[in-house]
C-alpha cells in the first residue's frame, strides 16, 4: 500500500535508498582478469642453478721412461692429431750414473741366474742318487738285507730332495724374471735415441703438466689432451629437481 501522504512518500523514498546503498555495499569487487584462446603445446619447465661444465674425455700422457724432456714448443689450446708429438724425452747415455746403475743391476741379476741354475743342477744330480738308492734299498730290504729304518731314511731322503729341486726351480723362475727386469732398465735400443710422445686422439692442448726442459721419471705426467666440443655440465640440484633433468 503506498502512502498517499507526502511525508510517508518522503519515508519510503528514503528506506529504499538505504536498502540499495547497503546492497551495494556488500557486493564483492570486481577483479582485473587476462583472458586468452587455450591450445595445445610443449611444456617448458626451466631449472636455473650455477655449475661448471667440464670436458667429457681427457686424456693424461705420461713418460714412457726416465730422462730429460725437452721444452715443449706446444701452447694451451693448441689442436692436436691423432700422432702428433707432443713431447721429446732424452733417456740417460751410457756415461750417466743412472745407465751405470742400471748396468751394474742387469749384471748382478744375471750372476744370480747362473748361481740359481748351478744349484738347481746340483740337486737334480743328488736327487738321481737319491732315488738309485731308495730304490736299491726298497729291494734290498725285500731280501732282508737292510733294516726298515735304513729303508726309510733313504726313502726320506729322496723325498726331501724332491722338494728341494722344485724350491730351486722355482727361485731359478724368480732370479730370471729379476734379470729381465734389469735388462729393461738399460735397452740399448733407447740409449741416446729421443722418445717421442704421441697424441693418441684428435683435440686441444688442455694443460701443459711440464713445460720447460727438466728431468723426470718413468710415469711423469707431461700433457693433458681433450676435445672441448664434448662437454658435460655439473651442476648442484635436489634430488625432486634432478629426476626432472634430461
Amino acid at each position: 500500500m503506498i502512502p498517499k501522504s507526502k511525508t510517508g512518500r518522503i519515508l519510503l523514498g528514503a528506506s529504499i535508498a538505504v536498502v540499495l546503498l547497503i546492497l551495494l555495499m556488500l557486493r564483492p569487487a570486481s577483479l582485473m582478469v587476462d583472458a586468452s584462446r587455450s591450445s595445445y603445446g610443449p611444456l617448458e619447465v626451466i631449472l636455473e642453478e650455477e655449475g661448471v661444465t667440464r670436458v667429457t674425455d681427457r686424456f693424461f700422457l705420461s713418460a714412457p721412461v726416465s730422462g730429460v724432456v725437452l721444452r715443449s714448443t706446444l701452447a694451451e689450446g693448441d689442436s692436436v692429431r691423432v700422432g702428433t708429438g707432443v713431447a721429446m724425452i732424452l733417456p740417460p747415455g751410457q756415461n750417466s750414473r743412472e745407465y751405470r746403475e742400471a748396468a751394474l743391476l742387469a749384471g748382478s741379476a744375471s750372476a744370480s741366474v747362473q748361481e740359481a741354475q748351478a744349484h738347481e743342477r746340483l740337486l737334480g744330480v743328488r736327487l738321481a742318487q737319491a732315488r738309485l738308492k731308495s730304490a736299491r734299498y726298497e729291494k734290498l730290504y725285500q731280501e732282508g738285507a737292510v733294516s726298515q729304518e735304513s729303508r726309510e731314511l733313504a726313502a726320506e731322503e729322496h723325498s726331501v730332495l724332491e722338494k728341494e729341486l722344485l724350491a730351486a726351480s722355482a727361485a731359478l723362475r724368480s732370479v730370471r724374471l729379476q734379470a729381465s727386469a734389469a735388462e729393461a732398465r738399460i735397452d740399448k735400443g733407447l740409449v741416446g735415441s729421443p722418445v717421442h710422445v704421441l697424441s693418441p686422439v684428435e683435440g686441444r692442448v688442455l694443460r701443459l703438466l711440464e713445460k720447460n726442459e727438466k728431468v723426470v721419471l718413468a710415469g711423469t705426467p707431461l700433457v693433458e689432451i681433450g676435445n672441448p666440443r664434448l662437454l658435460e655440465v655439473v651442476i648442484d640440484v635436489l634430488s625432486t629437481d634432478a629426476v626432472r633433468v634430461r
